[in-house]
């Protein structure tokens, strides 16, 4: 089966670009290409710990943006020092957070985000990693039917940002899975592909992007209907075709 990795501006809900990820390697190898495509200046990309890379980070410095990376076991040391020190209570006391909640889908939801900026030690650390100029820790709750659970999520960032706005960079991440890839599976059947032979799955893929990135817009312009529902119509109706078909990106 293809494996595409995509840059999905959560702004605006558009696909931006796609790179193939080669057989016999991984995303750390595609997302460097994947970047060379895009203007990232003045704009924040946020990675899974995959893509947590020195490398990668240095490359989206150098196109002069900025980066939040999520923290997992794959960094080894780095991931143990930050999680160490922003899990000692003096250092989590001496900072002000800030706590979001909602509620939604039978669930209530809290966050806590503390940033520290208290990062030179790290820099003496992990030389590689000089763009670092946040530590952040994301603390969430949820409640459902009476059942609560806890989960502690760590980042490094670029980004010297409130914690009401890195937090909400961070959440906006997830918005390539429920606005990306679930409404490929859903609206486009994506998932159930049977599609393999040569180039065929990537050119297919691209050619998805394009339709929803077309459907995305007019959508936007038609409230109150879904993606699927716009593609039935535009099957039956040559005048909403002629709409999705004529969208303006700019």
């Amino acid at each position: 089966m293809l494996h595409m990795i995509s840059a999905y501006a959560t702004e605006v809900r558009l696909v931006l670009a796609q790179e193939k990820v080669a057989e016999k390697t991984n995303e750390i190898t595609a997302i460097p290409k994947l970047l060379n495509c895009l203007d990232l200046k003045g704009n924040i990309v946020t990675i899974d710990a995959m893509g947590c890379q020195y490398e990668i980070a240095d490359k989206i410095m150098a196109k002069q943006g900025h980066y939040i990376f999520s923290l997992k076991g794959n960094q080894g040391t780095l991931n143990d020092d930050v999680r160490q020190y922003l899990s000692d209570d003096s250092v989590i006391t001496a900072l002000v957070p800030h706590v979001d909640s909602d509620k939604g889908h039978g669930r209530i939801e809290t966050r806590t985000c503390w940033v520290s900026q208290d990062v030179p030690w790290l820099h003496d650390r992990h030389p590689h990693w000089k763009s670092i100029q946040s530590m952040i820790r994301i603390d969430s709750t949820r409640e459902i039917k009476g059942t609560l659970s806890h989960e502690t999520r760590y980042y490094i960032s670029s980004c010297c940002i409130p914690p009401e706005k890195m937090l909400s960079a961070i959440r906006s991440h997830w918005a390539i899975e429920n606005n990306l890839h679930w409404v490929l599976d859903m609206s486009f059947g994506e998932d159930s592909s049977r599609i393999r032979k040569n180039n065929a799955p990537q050119i297919i893929a691209t050619i998805r992007h394009m339709a929803l990135n077309l459907l995305q817009l007019t959508k936007d312009q038609m409230k109150r209907q879904s993606i699927k529902r716009l593609r039935k119509i535009a099957g039956w109706d040559h005048e909403l075709l002629s709409t999705i078909l004529n969208q303006n990106f700019s």
